[in-house]
């Protein structure tokens, strides 16, 4: 069983990639259906998340690490065309 402190500090974990994403606290509050009020509690380790929360959050995170990772692969290709197409 996960213990009070590992779960906060997943959750912190989790939130600072969805800032290096780009969003804010309260844009994770929405996804998560939760008050900017207890995205907050939940860093300052006040309160909890549930297993639920935690594992929504997982699986937005890899969403956008997906996401990320899709943008970078068509950003390169088309970079590879432009520069075939110049070389012609």
């Amino acid at each position: 069983m996960v213990n009070f402190q590992e779960k906060t500090e997943e959750f912190a974990t989790l939130m600072q990639a969805m800032k290096d994403f780009g969003f804010r606290p309260a844009d994770v509050a929405r996804m998560l259906n939760k008050s900017p009020g207890a995205i907050s509690q939940y860093l300052s380790g006040y309160t909890n998340p549930s297993e639920t929360v935690l594992e929504l959050l997982r699986r937005i995170v890899e969403d956008k690490k997906r996401e990320k990772e899709a943008d970078s692969a068509s950003v390169m290709v088309v970079g590879i065309g432009d520069a075939d197409a110049s070389a012609v």
